[in-house]
């Protein structure tokens, strides 16, 4: 059995790109919203509609992820989707250029983090099938988002003070192009598992999109993908405007998500290669709907802190088991199409799910928004109890 020590650091590439990717390329922003709405780039309105534009992105990227797999190497196309990330934030900072300049950049940013999101593990985490730390190693690779989240988490805060708003665009931006210079050659030299995943033909892979177990898992991580919305996109503003705590209060909540995301893949990664795959995600999501429905219930610094956290690390955990769980129910080969649909059904209940909950804010009222969350991941726990697979 080969060892983590001895495999080529292809775990530290995936990492980086869902660093890239959804760290810095969509959570980040959530910090940033206060801010724009403090330097008057955007309304209220605005800043809200500046976040869902990513999630449209998202959705963006998984169909066209599904309509090109035949035309371009999967490699080059994280490449593109790395710059695009970087891109995304270093010309939102000429804002003079108007709200819908930046929205298109945001749109972008979202397009390449989904597309990070479809084909990295999707190139990684096949290499590592025969790992017995496959679950850590999953986790390894996703837990970029949390380092991203608590980076940022840190450093928008000290940087907005010192710089700028336009600054903090920029720096965020070149460290996405640095950590992408830094991975720019190991895509090329990932294994792939067959000459058609490499080439991204499945003409001969037949998947059943009727199966009952991919279904629910689908249902599952749609649901998610609407409960998760509230404290990735509005925890911030709700922390600041409608709980009246200062930016630093907000900021420090975002950066215990952060803390929470960082440590949540590897964990729970390691906890499904204890208990499996299925009862790790049951667990997690039972502690992940009490802690979507505390701010409602208890309005203390500690429980806003705790929630955070808690939501945090169940977030990229989260995707890290249901990915998982999908290379484990289904093989190497359905698995890039199992997870590039499971990313699209993901991308456009998150899209559907953040235009109506800006929609929902307009009198600043940001608790309906809990309860909705909630009661979407309660779907998820029922379908994900419902599936039938025996785990190997």
């Amino acid at each position: 059995m080969m060892r983590f020590r001895d495999k080529s650091p292809y775990w530290l590439a995936g990492l980086l790109s869902t660093l890239i990717g959804l760290g810095i390329g969509r959570f980040a922003f959530t910090a940033l919203i206060p801010l724009l709405i403090q330097d008057g780039w955007s309304s209220a309105f605005e800043a809200a509609q500046l976040g869902a534009a990513a999630l449209v992105g998202y959705l963006a990227g998984p169909i066209f992820v599904n309509m090109t797999q035949n035309r371009f190497r999967t490699a080059t196309m994280i490449k593109v989707a790395l710059i695009l990330c970087a891109l995304g934030y270093i010309f939102v900072a000429w804002h003079d250029l108007g709200f819908y300049w930046m929205y298109v950049w945001r749109f972008l940013a979202g397009f390449g983090g989904a597309l990070l999101m479809v084909l990295s593990p999707t190139l990684i985490l096949p290499y590592y099938k025969k790992s017995k730390n496959r679950g850590l190693l999953s986790g390894v690779v996703f837990s970029g988002i949390g380092i991203g989240v608590c980076v940022s988490g840190l450093l928008i805060p000290y940087l907005y003070e010192r710089i700028g708003l336009s600054e903090v665009f920029i720096a965020l931006g070149l460290v996405c192009l640095l950590f992408t210079w830094f991975t720019w050659s190991t895509w090329d030299r990932v294994p792939v598992v067959s000459e058609s995943q490499q080439l991204g033909d499945h003409s001969s892979v037949r998947f059943d999109y009727r199966n009952k177990n991919f279904l629910l898992l689908l249902t599952a991580y749609c649901c998610n993908a609407v409960g998760y919305i509230p404290h990735t996109l509005f925890y911030v503003d709700f922390l600041v405007r409608q709980m009246h705590r200062s930016f630093a209060f907000g900021a420090m909540g975002w950066t215990f998500f952060g803390i929470g995301a960082l440590l949540g893949p590897v964990l729970l990664g390691k906890l499904s290669d204890l208990i499996g795959l299925k009862n790790a995600i049951l667990l997690s999501y039972f502690v992940y709907i009490l802690a979507v429905f505390m701010p409602v219930f208890i309005q203390s610094d500690i429980a806003f802190y705790a929630s955070s956290f808690i939501v945090g690390f169940f977030t990229p955990g989260m995707i890290t088991l249901i990915s998982s769980y999908a290379l484990r129910i289904f093989g190497d080969l359905k698995y890039k199409l199992a997870w590039s649909n499971l990313t699209l059904g993901f991308s456009f209940f998150q899209a559907i799910g953040g235009f109506s909950m800006a929609f929902l804010i307009k009198n600043d009222n940001y608790y309906p928004l809990f309860y909705i969350g909630g009661a979407f991941l309660i779907v998820s726990f029922i379908s994900i109890l419902a599936i039938k697979h025996q785990e190997s």
